[in-house]
């Protein structure tokens, strides 16, 4: 879906239903996110996380705390080789 690696973030929620719900909100805003599972390296469970770009963090944080939407965390994707790391950012 992205082209450059370096520059996707997931954002990580306390639940599966906040996920889904700013996901929503995120499309009809015309936002490109994708909705995935969290990585089990995150956060054990069936959570779910927004992936998105990475110039796109002010503007999704905002609509999140807009939302009272309780964040776990936000990561950035790192690719090395075919191997995904994740980095807490916030």
């Amino acid at each position: 879906m992205y082209k450059n690696e370096q520059s996707q973030c997931l954002l990580v929620f306390a639940s599966r239903n906040q996920a889904v719900f700013l996901f929503n909100k995120l499309i009809k805003k015309g936002y490109k996110v994708k909705l995935i599972s969290t990585p089990c390296s995150i956060s054990a469970g069936c959570t779910q996380s927004i992936k998105f770009m990475e110039n796109d963090i002010q503007a999704i944080m905002a609509e999140a705390k807009n939302s009272n939407m309780i964040i776990k965390g936000i990561y950035q994707i790192t690719k090395n080789g075919a191997k995904y790391s994740y980095i807490k950012i916030i």
